[in-house]
């Protein structure tokens, strides 16, 4: 049964990693389609890695976990730095 639990984690996890990412790439293909040059963007989707609200139990706590993020970086900095 434990077997069991913990690759359902783990599928809910990569589900949760890509659904994530996608979302973020949605955000940054908008942003192209209102003008910002796409050297200028990078999406990055964290999954469950970085939630707000750890073992959110209400919709508005899920919610505040669903988000999308600008971090600001100045002109010239390597981005794996901002990662």
């Amino acid at each position: 049964m434990l077997r069991s639990v913990l690759i359902q984690m783990r599928v809910v996890d990569s589900y949760n990693l890509r659904l994530s990412q996608d979302r973020a790439k949605s955000v940054v293909d908008y942003l192209i389609e209102k003008g910002i040059n796409k050297d200028r963007l990078v999406a990055q989707g964290y999954g469950e890695t970085k939630l707000l609200v750890p073992n959110a139990s209400t919709e508005e706590e899920h919610q505040k976990n669903r988000r999308t993020a600008f971090r600001p970086i100045k002109e010239g900095v390597i981005q794996d730095k901002w990662k």
